[in-house]
């Protein structure tokens, strides 16, 4: 039996990415010949519901409270703790970058002679590389270039990820294996029972988003184009799921009321669960038009409940998915969105039941934990026996 240990700086479910990716790998790997333990590196009072369901699906779970140094996410006791649990695996597979749990656990990987799986969740990406440039320009290529080399792997989820990796003269491989996603599947009236109480007619068009509000998810393009698409679809809702830091939310806000949207969205906060899944079932389309997203799991989550999707070129799992009407790639204007948005809403009129079996077969061939689950297991073997073999 291989045993696998997981490494990431900290767990929350309100940021998405990272802790979603870490529980569906775990539970997808229960019950086979790999033994998955966790260490967390720094965590806080409010990340006890998330730390259960991440111990129910590890063989071992080491969680370290946070002690000094908020922004860096240090731990005294990670630090002095952590060669000693390393030691006992195969493996270890890092889930984050750029803060002090990650790299600690890649040093002492690397001192102890056990093969290191970097998924940096974005964190690489020449996008998000170019925030704070200067203090990554100095530390990368003295931190971290000697750690991004063979027997380790860089675990990226798309081409284009693999494709726009920042490793500053690393060699290490890349390989790509896509997450895995645990399939949405809404309670029978979670949809029709949430438009009731929003309000909703049961035959109006919605359109759905829900993320982390950011920045870079394309709201200042997709709140206009639902402006304009609400002259040819009138009595368009918008559900807007996910929260964010005050600016962002003050900035959405703004937009709602200046596209004149603030009479048909409804802003539900953050979600999850049954929420969530309500959510999507009360939506006929499900659109994300970001500026950057290295996976993007709230789509195959929609596409796992049944609901066609729009997303811009920059969603980088777009390349892995093959054409489909339940998938529309928009280039990222508002002309382009409000074009494609009333093509899907269109769609949707037409042939709903259609559109669901598609979307929800473009889930289960490429991104279901039964498809991916030989493929990981086979991924761990080779890392494990090439390290070996070194």
């Amino acid at each position: 039996m291989s045993k696998v240990l997981h490494v990431i700086a900290g767990v929350s479910v309100a940021s998405g990415g990272p802790t979603s990716a870490l529980r569906a790998i775990l539970q997808m790997l229960q019950g086979t010949e790999v033994r998955s333990s966790v260490v967390v590196g720094v965590t806080d009072p409010a990340d006890g519901k998330v730390l259960a369901e991440i111990g129910g699906a590890a063989a071992e779970l080491t969680a370290f409270p946070r002690e000094f140094f908020s922004r860096f996410s240090c731990s005294l006791a990670y630090t002095r703790r952590l060669r000693r649990i390393v030691r006992n695996h195969d493996l270890v597979h890092i889930h984050s970058m750029w803060n002090w749990p990650t790299f600690w656990a890649a040093r002492v990987a690397k001192q102890e002679g056990v093969p290191v799986v970097f998924r940096p969740a974005g964190a690489l990406d020449q996008f998000d590389v170019r925030k704070h440039r200067r203090m990554k320009t100095l530390l990368g290529p003295v931190f971290l270039r000697r750690l991004f080399e063979a027997p380790n792997v860089f675990h990226c989820t798309a081409r284009r990820e693999a494709e726009q990796l920042v490793t500053y003269g690393g060699q290490a491989r890349r390989e790509l294996l896509p997450l895995p996603v645990l399939g949405l599947r809404p309670e029978a009236d979670a949809g029709a029972e949430l438009r009731r109480r929003l309000g909703i007619p049961a035959e109006a068009p919605v359109v759905g988003f829900l993320s982390r509000l950011n920045y870079k998810k394309g709201l200042e393009l997709l709140l206009p184009a639902l402006a304009r698409a609400r002259v040819r679809f009138s009595g368009l809702h918008f559900l807007l799921a996910g929260a964010g830091e005050a600016e962002i939310e003050t900035m959405v806000s703004d937009l709602i009321a200046t596209h004149g949207l603030a009479d048909c969205t409804h802003r539900l906060g953050f979600v999850e669960g049954a929420e969530k899944a309500a959510v999507l079932a009360a939506s006929d389309v499900f659109a994300l038009p970001s500026q950057n997203e290295n996976f993007g799991m709230s789509v195959i989550e929609a596409l796992s409940a049944g609901r066609p999707v729009l997303v811009s070129p920059e969603v980088y799992i777009t390349g892995e998915i093959g054409p489909s009407p339940a998938l529309v790639v928009s280039a990222r204007s508002v002309e382009a969105i409000t074009r494609d948005l009333e093509v899907l809403l269109a769609r949707v009129r037409s042939g709903r039941g259609e559109l669901e079996v598609e979307a929800r077969a473009l889930w289960a061939t490429n991104f279901a934990p039964e498809i991916l689950r030989p493929r990981y297991l086979d991924f761990y073997r080779r890392v494990i026996r090439q390290a070996q073999i070194q």
